[in-house]
């Protein structure tokens, strides 16, 4: 086993296969559920086992296999298991259709992604064989299998917005946006502008998901967020943690999870829009901040305005001035807000 520095690529495709399990606790846990795309929802979206725990601690543990129509090139699987706390999967043994395994282990027991990178290998399956765990109903919540890059003929799949990202600007890793589109979303981790500003790999907390990255321009930032949040915190009072694991990082998409709201954030854009899916993992009350005042990156918003449309939309505009190098004085910023 390989661990590295994860790396942006091709697109999961363990939704290509077809999924088969030595057993199925019932058919609210098929063992299809680890290619449905429902990761860490308790009890929703999981393959659960009708394994026991008997009182010597002895365990039959089960196994699930991926089969595809054609054989792929992989190098990198994510596992995720259960979130209930109560039985956890802590590794097991894959095994290839090249002959080959190799050993999974430390997979965390709170539905958190352990990821493993390999030299890539040419398959049409894998079984994975579970040799440890814990408590009754072991299984998992997603299985996620990556494509090497050197099966990959489109070349955006080679791309890695991640290069740079640890001393560049804030302008560099944009990752919903597309080429001269006017709108450039990402997530900001660090609020400065050069040197590792906007979007950087060594930060671990997501402060905001600004809307512009621009030469001089910046602003309109938006935070998924549940329950109470105080927004005179600004950054501090609503940042989350993330972790790269679960992370995927494209041209055009960028998926992640806010640890603090239990939320996973999905990001693409058009030209001039930009869109969010949010799914929230625990039951809570749902909030977006929006975010139009103080210094983001190069540039500081003010003179604010917001008019409430209807239920789903909200229209408005900000000012952004205080440039460091050049530009005009004032920008402003016009946008609208659209929910589902």
């Amino acid at each position: 086993m390989l661990t590295g520095n994860l790396l942006a690529g091709p697109g999961n495709i363990a939704y290509l296969a077809k999924v088969s399990a030595s057993v199925e606790l019932n058919s609210d846990y098929p063992a299809n559920n680890i290619i449905d795309g429902l990761i860490r929802i308790s009890g929703i979206g999981e393959w659960a086992s009708d394994s026991k725990q008997n009182p010597w601690g002895g365990i039959n543990y089960p196994w699930i296999r991926l089969d595809w129509d054609q054989k792929h090139l992989i190098d990198k699987i994510v596992f995720y298991d259960r979130s209930s706390l109560d039985t956890h999967l802590g590794g097991g043994t894959l095994q290839f259709s090249d002959g080959s395994e190799l050993s999974v282990n430390l997979i965390p027991n709170d539905g958190r992604a352990r990821v493993i990178e390999f030299p890539a290998k040419e398959i049409d399956w894998f079984r994975f064989v579970v040799t440890d765990g814990m408590g009754d109903n072991i299984g998992l919540s997603e299985i996620e299998v990556f494509p090497s890059t050197e099966d990959e003929l489109d070349p955006v799949s080679m791309v890695d917005p991640y290069i740079e990202t640890t001393r560049g600007r804030y302008f560099f890793f944009v990752t919903g946006s597309r080429p001269f589109g006017m709108i450039s979303s990402a997530p900001m981790t660090r609020n400065k502008n050069q040197m590792g500003g906007g979007y950087n790999y060594n930060s671990t907390e997501i402060l905001s998901f600004p809307q512009i990255h621009a030469w001089m321009l910046s602003g309109v930032e938006l935070m998924p967020a549940t329950g109470t949040i105080n927004p005179s915190g600004w950054h501090d009072g609503w940042k989350s943690g993330f972790s790269h694991n679960s992370e995927i990082v494209q041209p055009g998409y960028h998926r992640v999870f806010l640890e603090r709201y239990k939320t996973w954030v999905e990001q693409t854009a058009t030209n001039r829009v930009s869109f969010y899916r949010l799914r929230y993992t625990e039951d809570a009350d749902a909030n977006i901040l929006l975010n139009l005042g103080g210094y983001v990156s190069t540039s500081t918003m003010t003179g604010a305005k917001v008019k409430k449309i209807s239920n789903t939309r909200i229209e408005g505009s900000v000012n952004t001035v205080g440039r460091i190098w050049g530009g005009p004085e004032k920008v402003k910023i016009f946008f609208a807000l659209k929910f589902d």
